[in-house]
């Protein structure tokens, strides 16, 4: 799901297409919607989970309505295999509804509605493995303040539509609602009065009209999570094309368009175009290519990613292309495969964020492709805690945290990209989607994780301890000296923002700048205070630190360190300093001792040594601001130093 909250907009000058290409912080926009769409779902009960005692494999809904009343009327008809013997079923459904009957071959049967949790009572037990159906006949209006059954108004359009992610199925019809077990295909039968038209998952089977109602007859023939199940009915204009793509000639493209919009937005739909031939050329086909793609605008102000339509918010800013992208690359990342839990619900959400920025690479000639991992960083260290796992999954802030679940998720994919390489990087991700074991169903990191360490024959423990169930960021200090023969010697130390990781395992791009040239070197940086000798075989005048924002970090420290005395056969710097003293001789001169003495003469340090031609790094982190003096004893004659920390 995406949601538009603009940072600032792009406008290129030649046609409306640029003009809707809009780099922003589209995922808080998502977010932001979905937290509070949800949120009085999360207040109103506690998340059940119906179910577990059948394998539901397909949905037969039959349901009236009319957009200008929100009220709906329903019959549901499910067939399943049990899973173990029992004389009970159950399904998810709002208790604010009402059951006027069940039917069981025939057999009107005794039910149960509490607390969001509907109990049919079975004439006899069912065996594990036996296969049935049952009908359930129910109406009324649903809950209010859960929007996941709205109608509403745009301009003088009436509408009706659903939004069931996470918890808003129950709500409007019975299912099983939980991350466990898809419905293998489903038919969906929408009456409603006949001027109107209805947008659906799947094709378009039949249409019919009795006395001055109209039936929609959508069917689905590929598996389905309760909450991607959705319809939405206004007057709008429909705009249909067919689109070559991967290895299909003729996807079918239908768009469901409020009139006063659609001027606007038809050109737009070329991204879409575009963004499917590129997902397609460098992942896999379009999932469900045999059926269709299309969106249908609803009266809201984000996007969600219905199966095979997106609902697209009102305006024609909804189908810029970061909104455009986000969604259809949900149809890859959520619905062919989707997250088994909401604890990792980034296995949708940051997989989408991130093929919005991946896409920037190759649209709009490039040049948005680093501005966006700049906006993206900058969002992630906005503040210094907080994991992309999701502890707490009642919690629907949390679960679509635009900083976490899609921002530094889809980070954490860039960063695996860099560590990786990308040849590694599309095989993982090709592969995770060609895995038999998940395409069509459910996903848990761990399942991602085992193929991006089979692709690169690697252990990915470490990385993901630190940055997908810990916490926060590194942050990077840098000082150098260079000789005049170029030889360089640099020491980089790491803090971390946040106390869950003790240290951040990461190679670390350095690119190096000097007499008109430059070069960039990739280092392992295994631990705080590390030193690296690097000749860039030039004098070099400055260093960035991951000029192409590859990591996730902030207030990188940079500094050609400042010599408080250098001679021909030894060097200490810097001076000033705040935590360390560095001290470095020349062969044959041998370190053998050092102290270290307040302005009143008092030894407050000292450590002995046997080092010649290496670095000494001396602690003086835990010193009182002031002057003090260093006295160095080598195998030569010893020397003095004054210094200050601050």
């Amino acid at each position: 799901m995406f949601k538009i909250f603009f940072v600032f907009q792009v406008f290129l000058s030649l046609s409306v297409l640029s003009q809707n290409c809009n780099l922003h912080s589209g995922c808080e926009f998502c977010s932001k919607s979905k937290q509070k769409l949800h949120q009085d779902i999360q207040n109103a009960k506690n998340i059940k989970a119906a179910g577990k005692e059948i394998d539901i494999y397909y949905h037969r809904m039959h349901w009236v309505v009319n957009p200008h009343v929100r009220y709906i009327q329903g019959e549901v008809t499910s067939y399943f295999i049990a899973l173990e013997n029992t004389s009970n079923i159950t399904f998810d459904l709002s208790d604010t509804l009402v059951v006027d009957s069940v039917i069981y071959n025939t057999e009107n049967l005794s039910f149960s509605l509490e607390s969001d949790l509907l109990t049919i009572i079975l004439p006899s037990a069912l065996v594990s493995g036996a296969t049935d159906s049952v009908s359930i006949f129910y109406h009324g209006v649903p809950r209010v303040g859960p929007r996941a059954f709205t109608q509403s108004y745009y301009y003088d359009h009436p509408q009706l539509w659903t939004l069931s992610e996470p918890y808003g199925s129950l709500e409007w019809w019975p299912c099983n609602h939980d991350l466990n077990d898809k419905i293998d295909s489903i038919d969906v039968y929408v009456t409603a009065p006949e001027q109107y038209l209805v947008a659906g998952n799947g094709l378009i089977e039949n249409e019919w009209i009795t006395d001055t109602l109209k039936t929609i007859f959508w069917k689905h023939r590929h598996p389905i999570a309760a909450y991607l199940v959705a319809f939405a009915v206004s007057d709008y204009v429909a705009f249909e094309d067919y689109i070559s793509t991967g290895t299909n000639d003729s996807l079918y493209f239908l768009n469901y368009l409020f009139p006063e919009d659609s001027t606007e937005i038809k050109p737009l739909l070329n991204l879409t175009h575009d963004m499917l031939n590129l997902y397609s050329e460098y992942f896999i086909d379009y999932p469900f290519d045999d059926e269709k793609y299309g969106h249908a605008q609803f009266d809201w102000t984000g996007a969600m990613e219905h199966q095979t339509m997106t609902f697209m918010g009102a305006g024609a800013a909804s189908f810029g292309y970061e909104t455009n992208s986000h969604e259809l690359a949900h149809q890859w990342f959520g619905n062919y495969i989707t997250c088994g839990s909401w604890s990792d619900i980034w296995l949708n959400e940051s997989f989408a964020t991130y093929m919005t920025g991946w896409g920037y690479q190759f649209m709009f000639n490039g040049i948005y492709w680093k501005k966006w991992l700049g906006i993206n960083i900058e969002r992630i260290t906005a503040e210094p805690d907080g994991s992309v796992y999701v502890i707490d999954t009642l919690d629907v802030a949390r679960v679509f945290s635009s900083r976490l679940s899609y921002r530094k998720g889809a980070h954490v994919l860039h960063m695996l990209r860099w560590e990786l390489g990308d040849s590694a990087w599309y095989t993982a991700i090709r592969n995770y989607l060609n895995d038999a074991l998940l395409a069509n169903g459910y996903a848990r990191t761990q399942d991602l994780i085992n193929h991006f360490e089979t692709a690169a024959d690697t252990n990915l423990t470490e990385f993901f301890n630190d940055w997908f169930y810990g916490e926060g960021y590194p942050i990077y200090q840098l000082h150098y000296i260079q000789t005049a023969d170029n030889e360089l010697t640099l020491t980089i130390d790491q803090t971390q923002s946040h106390s869950s990781v003790s240290f951040f395992e990461m190679h670390l791009p350095l690119k190096f700048f000097g007499e008109g040239k430059d070069t960039l070197i990739r280092v392992k940086h295994d631990f705080s205070g590390q030193v690296f000798y690097i000749n860039p075989g030039f004098m070099i005048d400055s260093i960035q630190l991951d000029p192409d924002m590859w990591i996730i970090t902030k207030d990188v420290i940079i500094e050609n360190i400042s010599q408080i005395h250098s001679s021909e056969n030894l060097t200490v710097f810097p001076n000033p300093t705040e935590d360390f003293l560095y001290v470095k001789t020349k062969q044959p001169i041998t370190i053998k001792k050092i102290e270290a003495f307040d302005s009143t003469g008092k030894l407050v340090g000292s450590e002995n040594f046997n080092t010649s031609g290496q670095f000494v790094k001396i602690p003086v982190r835990s010193f009182a601001k002031g002057q003090y003096l260093l006295k160095i004893e080598t195998n030569g004659h010893p020397f003095t130093y004054k210094f200050i920390k601050y």
